[in-house]
């Protein structure tokens, strides 16, 4: 839990759905007690405290020198890259390994239980939507940042922005807004140009001393 700082034992009957209102109201209660915002998820399910996995390592920006000005993901994501899960993507699905390390953070926050989506729930999803043809079932074509988009919204219901900048150096312009949506967001976000993705999980920013830096998570 980021903004609360402890671990925090709670017990729910495995019967009784999450969204009933006596689970709801003790949920809120806890909240309230702790001064946490009601708008982020922290004592369902889901929030628990992620078990090791042999093959996805978590928050690989923790124990990295710190810096005063430093705008950084909050909560748990699990860094997605090429050849995990014996699946030989390596040279195209650098945006689909973005699009699962983003889908973790909300995993992990407790927005959701579905499993993270596989390449082919992807691309069956953008078929689905009637942006990609039949063709693209099991290709090994590229995605980028509209169509991470379109998935964030088809599996999780979520509306996203896309910034657009006309090249790598213009992104020092943009550190404002970055370092604003790490603060108020906190979510990782994806960065795609050409056949090229990858995830941003923080910022080194002021609007004084430059230039700016990024944490970025590399595919490979």
């Amino acid at each position: 839990m980021h903004d609360f700082g402890h671990s925090f034992l709670c017990v729910w009957p495995q019967k009784i759905d999450e969204s009933k209102p006596v689970l709801k109201d003790r949920r809120r209660l806890f909240h309230k007690t702790f001064g946490l915002p009601l708008t982020r998820p922290y004592f369902r399910r889901k929030n628990v405290l992620p078990e090791a996995d042999g093959q996805v390592l978590m928050n690989t920006h923790l124990g990295l020198k710190s810096s005063p000005h430093q705008h950084l993901v909050q909560g748990t994501y699990g860094y997605y890259h090429y050849m995990q899960q014996n699946y030989n993507d390596s040279g195209w699905g650098c945006a689909y390994r973005s699009f699962q390390t983003i889908f973790s953070w909300f995993r992990y926050q407790g927005y959701t239980e579905k499993p993270i989506p596989s390449h082919y729930d992807i691309q069956e999803a953008l078929v689905s939507m009637g942006d990609k043809p039949r063709a693209f079932l099991g290709s090994t074509q590229w995605i980028g940042s509209t169509e991470v988009s379109l998935c964030l919204e088809k599996f999780l219901n979520i509306t996203s922005r896309i910034m657009f900048v006309q090249s790598g150096k213009d992104l020092g312009d943009k550190g404002a807004e970055l370092a604003m949506h790490f603060e108020s967001q906190g979510t990782p976000i994806m960065i795609g140009g050409g056949v090229l993705a990858h995830t941003i999980i923080g910022v080194d920013y002021n609007n004084i001393v430059r230039p700016q830096r990024e944490r970025v998570l590399i595919p490979v």
